[in-house]
């Protein structure tokens, strides 16, 4: 009844949802669903209820949520496990290869560049043909979440360019990387402060930079989403940040209020649910009483125009 209500909702509203619920009512929540739901779920909650919720799972259990993510974020999920947890969560991932990025990106200090960065990306070597090229993206991209950029590499893994998409589309298929890449690329040392990358981001408007180590050889990318939190607290330091206070009125008759004007709209949100308490436990029986209280009141939020009081 839950899943199918809550199936086709995005990751960021149904960790809204869950943010509203207390430690036990979450923990059951987040069983309910498959690991390919709630690992994405896990990096929007609140650090203190995600880090209850993990307290009340087995290492078996994170281990199958850490390994749908990219290791950027599974490391900022394993950064808030005991020691000896986060050894039981990494040795019972069963994906080596994503099990030994972890563990190499663990060793960055969390406000450099390496501490920001995934290792997830697209990389092509420079000698490779159009059509080689072509086939190493497709094995490549199913292991990363969003292709930003494809950044172009030699034989060393030194990196030399990137590679625009439209480049590679109308080149003849003889051609190879080194005829048609851009040499100019811009990017960040693995130990360059967070700050500064996000300075250098958002001066350049860019989506993404890929990292490099101290001999420029390519070890992973950041994107814009890895770095908003380091531009919104750089933003609170400097004071311009805005506050905005939201009323919502969350009853099935919504009303509206902005700027002493009342709006009637009549809508009818989210059909009732039917529980029949002597099917099942007591305790669940309130538990799922109150989840879908939270979810019809999130639903009517959804809905319901944000007013901004200025």
């Amino acid at each position: 009844m839950l899943l199918k209500r809550t199936s086709d909702l995005h990751y960021a509203d149904l960790a809204e949802v869950i943010n509203e619920l207390n430690p036990k009512e979450a923990t059951y929540l987040v069983k309910l669903f498959p690991s390919e739901k709630t690992a994405d779920v896990f990096t929007e909650l609140d650090e203190d209820l995600r880090e209850q919720i993990l307290a009340k799972l087995t290492s078996e259990e994170i281990a199958a949520e850490i390994a749908e993510l990219d290791t950027d974020d599974a490391v900022d999920i394993i950064t808030e496990l005991d020691e000896e947890i986060a050894k039981e969560v990494i040795s019972n991932l069963n994906d080596r290869e994503h099990a030994a990025e972890i563990v190499e990106l663990l060793r960055y200090d969390e406000d450099t560049a390496g501490g920001l960065m995934a290792k997830e990306l697209i990389r092509v070597n420079e000698n490779w043909s159009i059509n080689n090229c072509v086939r190493e993206m497709r094995a490549q991209a199913g292991q990363v979440t969003r292709v930003h950029s494809i950044y172009v590499v030699d034989d060393d893994n030194t990196l030399k360019g990137r590679l625009s998409l439209k480049d590679l589309l109308m080149a003849p298929d003889k051609a190879h990387i080194k005829d048609v890449y851009i040499k100019k690329v811009d990017y960040v040392e693995v130990n360059e402060d967070s700050e500064e990358v996000a300075k250098i981001m958002a001066k350049y408007d860019l989506e993404a930079i890929p990292v490099v180590d101290e001999m420029r050889r390519l070890v992973g990318r950041i994107t814009i989403d890895d770095i908003v939190d380091v531009i919104k607290e750089e933003a609170d330091k400097a004071k311009i940040s805005e506050k905005f206070e939201e009323i919502v009125v969350p009853t099935h008759d919504v009303t509206e209020v902005k700027r002493g004007k009342r709006i009637q709209r009549k809508k009818k949100y989210f059909p009732g649910y039917v529980l029949i308490k002597s099917e099942m436990d007591n305790s669940i029986y309130h538990m799922i009483k109150n989840i879908i209280l939270v979810l019809q009141v999130r639903m009517v939020r959804m809905e319901v125009q944000v007013v901004q009081v200025v």
